[in-house]
């Protein structure tokens, strides 16, 4: 079972924290599997405080993964130098017509994972 806090919840660790166990409250389970930041949201800058609590929920075993998704690598540079759990994963769209190979090269060194989803593009026919 996989989870994340809404957009909004981008500000203070309290409301981060809060919306960690409305999301374990809402699936009626102690531990989720993998929970995610949905959206850096780089206008408020704030990903790497709300990543602070996922940190603390992982450590304290509320959750078995945590990770990103949608993060370009400028955010991930942002997130590794000031935090020290790497995420598990970066979900982002990627599919034969949109590689991200930049992203990609990024993510293996410092041993994060791609977790792809892609859109079916219908062909016109």
């Amino acid at each position: 079972m996989s989870s994340s806090p809404p957009n909004c919840v981008t500000g203070s660790h309290a409301t981060a924290a809060q919306a960690f166990e409305a999301s374990r409250r809402a699936l009626g389970v102690d531990v989720i599997d993998m929970y995610l930041i949905h959206w850096p949201v780089p206008s408020q800058g704030l990903f790497v405080e709300v990543w602070h609590v996922l940190e603390q929920n992982y450590a304290a075993g509320g959750a078995r993964v945590i990770g990103v998704s949608n993060f370009k690598a400028e955010h991930l540079d942002t997130l590794l130098a000031n935090t020290t759990v790497v995420p598990a994963v970066n979900q982002v769209e990627l599919h034969p017509t949109f590689q991200q190979a930049a992203l990609s090269a990024k993510a293996g060194p410092w041993g994060s994972r791609l977790r792809r989803t892609a859109h079916w593009v219908r062909e016109p026919t």
